[in-house]
C-alpha cells in the first residue's frame, strides 16, 4: 500500500488535532480494527511527534510546523509499505526539518521505502539519504547513493568546493540561469550534457511489467460507515460553548421582542373573545408576526452561514482525500442542525410569545411553536445550501437576505396583495415565508373581536373647578376614542383585509406539508450542488490603501 503526504495541508482546519486524527483513523482503518489498537496507534504517534500538547487546539490555530507534523502522522498511521512525500520540509525550521528526516529514516529502517522531494536540503539531511536523484529541467542528472554523488561529479570535472553544501552546489550547477541569453544557452547545454552522461553511466534496467498483484489502495469507507462516524463527530461538537451562546442570544432576542410588544392594550375577558381589543391592536399583532418571521431570524441565519463557510475548506480537503462523501457530510450536517434547532427555536419563540399580549393558551401556542419550528428549519436548510453554492460567505448572506426581503415585501403587510405587480404575484404562494405568515395570522386572528373605535391616551391640561377654591389647571392623562376609518369588527375581517383566505376549519396539516416540501426541495438542491457544483471557498483578499 502507498501513502502520500501532500505539500499543502490536507487537513480540516475547523477540527481539533484529536478530532481529525480520530476521524481519519476511523474512516481509513479497516472496520474490524479493534478500538484499543486504533487508540494506541494515535497515542504512540502523537507522543513520538510531540503533538500531545496540541490535541485540543484547532488545526487552523497551529503553526506550519505542527500542521505538517499532523499531516505526516496521519499518513504514517496507515502503516503502508511505501510513503511518498512532496517537499515535507518546506516552511519548516532547520531543527524541525532534521527531525522529519530522522523519522523517515526510522520508517525505512523497518524494510519500507520512503520517496521524498526536497528543495536544497542541508548537509546533515543529505547524509541521512540512502539514494539521491537530481532532476533538472525534467531530466535525470544523477541517480545513486549519497556517498557516490561527490565522486561522480568530480569525475566529470565538477568537484564540490570545500566547506560547501553539496546539495546547494549541485542544485545551482544544474539550474538554468536566466540572467542573459548567453547564460541560458550555457546552462541548458550543461544540463543536457549531464543528462546524457547520466544515461550512459547508469545501468539500464529492463521494464519488469505490471505485477501479478497490484498494490492495494485504501478505499473510501462505505456511506453507512461515513454517516455513523460523522454523526458521532457532529454530536460530540454539539455540546460546546458555542451552542450555549446561540441559545442565550436567541433567548435575549426573544425577550427584547416580547417586551416591545408587551403593552398593546390586550385584556382577556371571556373564553374566546377580546372585547377590549381596539383597532390599533390589529397592526400590532400583524407586526409581531412579521417581525418574528422576517426580521428577527436574520442574525442566526448569518451566524449559521459563517459557521458553514469555515467548514467548507475542510470539506473540500476531505473529499479530495476520499475521507468521506460531500453528500453524506451535508446530510449529517442537516440532521444535527435539526437537533440544534429544537432548543434554539424554543428559546427564540417562547419568551416573545408569552411576554407579548398574544392569545395565551396552550392550543394556540402549540400551533405557533409547530409552524415556527418547521419554518425555521426550512430557513436553516436554505442558509446551509447558500453557503455551499456561493464561493464567499458575504455572497451567501446577500443572496439569502435578498430572498427574505423579497418574500417580506410580498407578504401582504408592507405592500397589499392587490397592489402587488403581476410579475411578482407568484411569490404569494412560492415561498415558505408566505405560508408561515398566513398560518400564524389565521391561528391568531380567527375568533377575535375588535372595537370599532380607536382609543388613544393623551396627556394634556385639565381644569379642576371647585365652588370654594379658585380653578386649578393640572396635567393628566385622558383617553380619547374616535371612530376608525377602517372599522374592523372580527379577526375574519382582518384576514380578508390582508388578503388571507378565511377558513375557520382550515387544513393546518396541508400548509405544514407545503413548508416541509420547501425544506425538502432545498435539501435536494444542496445535494446536487455538492455533487456537481461545489467550489472551493475563496479567501478574503486584503485590500490595499493605494
Amino acid at each position: 500500500m502507498v501513502a502520500f503526504v501532500s505539500k499543502d495541508d490536507t487537513l480540516m482546519p475547523h477540527l481539533t488535532v484529536k478530532e481529525f486524527m480520530h476521524l481519519f483513523a476511523m474512516l481509513k482503518f479497516a472496520s474490524n480494527t479493534p478500538v484499543k489498537e486504533r487508540r494506541y496507534t494515535i497515542q504512540y504517534l502523537t507522543e513520538t511527534f510531540k503533538l500531545k500538547q496540541y490535541e485540543k487546539r484547532t488545526i487552523q490555530s497551529l503553526e506550519t510546523e505542527q500542521r505538517k507534523m499532523v499531516n505526516l502522522v496521519c499518513q504514517l498511521m496507515l502503516d503502508t509499505d511505501f510513503l511518498v512525500l512532496d517537499e515535507p520540509t518546506t516552511g519548516l525550521t532547520a531543527a524541525c526539518s532534521m527531525f522529519t528526516v530522522e523519522c523517515l529514516r526510522e520508517f525505512t529502517s523497518k524494510g519500507r521505502i520512503a520517496i521524498a522531494t526536497f528543495n536544497q536540503p542541508t548537509f546533515e539531511m543529505f547524509k541521512q539519504f540512502s539514494k539521491v536523484a537530481l532532476i533538472a529541467d525534467g531530466q535525470l542528472v544523477y541517480i545513486g547513493s549519497n556517498r557516490n554523488m561527490l565522486p561522480y561529479f568530480s569525475s566529470l570535472r565538477y568537484p564540490c568546493p570545500l566547506f560547501t553544501n553539496p546539495c546547494d552546489y549541485y542544485v545551482d550547477l544544474v539550474t538554468v540561469d536566466y540572467e542573459s541569453f548567453q547564460t541560458i544557452e550555457e546552462s541548458m547545454e550543461r544540463v543536457r550534457r549531464l543528462a546524457d552522461l547520466c544515461i550512459q553511466k547508469t545501468l539500464s534496467v529492463s521494464d519488469p511489467g505490471a505485477p501479478y498483484v497490484l498494490p492495494a489502495k485504501y478505499a473510501q469507507a462505505r456511506p453507512a460507515r461515513q454517516f455513523t462516524v460523522l454523526l458521532r463527530l457532529r454530536i460530540s461538537r454539539f455540546a460546546c460553548l458555542d451552542t450555549l451562546w446561540v441559545l442565550l442570544y436567541s433567548s435575549l432576542l426573544s425577550l427584547l421582542i416580547g417586551m416591545i410588544y408587551s403593552n398593546i392594550n390586550l385584556m382577556l375577558q371571556g373564553n374566546d373573545t377580546f372585547p377590549n381589543l381596539t383597532q390599533l391592536a390589529i397592526d400590532d399583532r400583524v407586526g409581531f408576526t412579521f417581525v418574528i418571521i422576517f426580521v428577527a431570524a436574520l442574525p442566526e441565519l448569518f451566524r449559521l452561514i459563517a459557521d458553514v463557510y469555515q467548514e467548507r475548506r475542510g470539506l473540500q480537503i476531505a473529499t479530495e482525500m476520499q475521507l468521506f462523501s460531500g453528500v453524506v457530510y451535508f446530510l449529517v450536517m442537516i440532521l444535527v442542525d435539526l437537533a440544534i434547532l429544537v432548543p434554539t427555536a424554543f428559546a427564540y419563540i417562547t419568551p416573545a410569545y408569552w411576554l407579548s399580549s398574544m392569545r395565551r393558551n396552550s392550543n394556540n401556542f402549540f400551533a405557533y411553536w409547530a409552524v415556527m419550528t418547521l419554518y425555521l428549519s426550512s430557513l436553516r436548510v436554505m442558509a446551509i445550501v447558500a453557503s455551499f453554492v456561493f464561493k464567499r460567505d458575504h455572497h451567501s448572506a446577500c443572496a439569502l437576505y435578498t430572498w427574505l426581503a423579497f418574500c417580506a415585501c410580498a407578504a401582504g403587510f408592507v405592500v397589499h396583495h392587490n397592489h402587488l405587480h403581476k410579475v411578482f404575484a407568484w411569490e404569494i404562494s412560492a415561498s415558505p415565508s408566505q405560508w408561515a405568515f398566513k398560518l400564524l395570522l389565521q391561528n391568531e386572528m380567527i375568533g377575535l373581536n375588535f372595537n370599532r373605535n380607536v382609543c388613544t391616551t393623551i396627556r394634556g391640561p385639565t381644569v379642576i373647578t371647585d365652588p370654594v377654591a379658585p380653578p386649578l389647571e393640572i396635567y393628566a392623562e385622558k383617553v380619547v376614542c374616535t371612530l376608525s376609518g377602517r372599522p374592523i369588527a372580527s379577526g375574519d375581517e382582518v384576514l380578508a383585509y390582508f388578503g388571507s383566505v378565511i377558513e375557520h376549519r382550515y387544513s393546518f396539516t396541508k400548509e405544514m406539508l407545503i413548508i416541509a416540501a420547501f425544506s425538502l426541495c432545498f435539501l435536494i438542491v444542496g445535494c446536487l450542488s455538492l455533487l456537481f457544483f461545489i467550489k472551493k471557498p475563496k479567501p478574503k483578499r486584503k485590500r490595499s490603501l493605494w
